[in-house]
């Protein structure tokens, strides 16, 4: 059950604005033109978050139109799937501020630990005193 309401809250927080906008950064990367190694490290971060997302998830926008793009709104549009920003709940039509993001699959690794560990979503982390 607590996975379940863990799981519950990742993809709430995955629709919350601030991360999509980590998705799309991880999925459309950024211009770092220059060869310096501070610009390479984040570039090779994100090719290799990109990389994984694309094997585990392979995420597409939800939405068809680009940012600013008007899209039809149904009045019984899924709320997991449009959220309203402002003021113009019940409108027929909307301007996509974000697209949003779907997995068209989910290929998650089988669990090979211990059962007692299955429901860890992070470890404690300790140091020496």
């Amino acid at each position: 059950m607590r996975l379940g309401l863990a799981l519950r809250a990742f993809w709430k927080a995955m629709f919350d604005r601030q991360v999509a906008e980590r998705v799309a950064l991880a999925l459309d990367g950024v211009d770092l033109t220059a060869d310096s190694s501070a610009q390479s490290t984040p570039a090779a971060c994100l090719k290799q978050c990109r990389q994984t997302l694309d094997r585990l998830l392979a995420i597409k926008p939800l939405a068809d139109a680009e940012n600013g793009g008007l899209i039809p709104v149904e009045a019984n549009a899924s709320s997991a799937r449009l959220r309203w920003v402002g003021e113009a709940s019940g409108a027929s039509q909307g301007k996509v501020v974000h697209s949003g993001w779907v997995a068209t699959q989910v290929q998650l690794p089988a669990w090979s630990g211990g059962s007692e560990d299955a429901l860890v979503i992070a470890p404690t982390q300790v140091e020496a005193p």
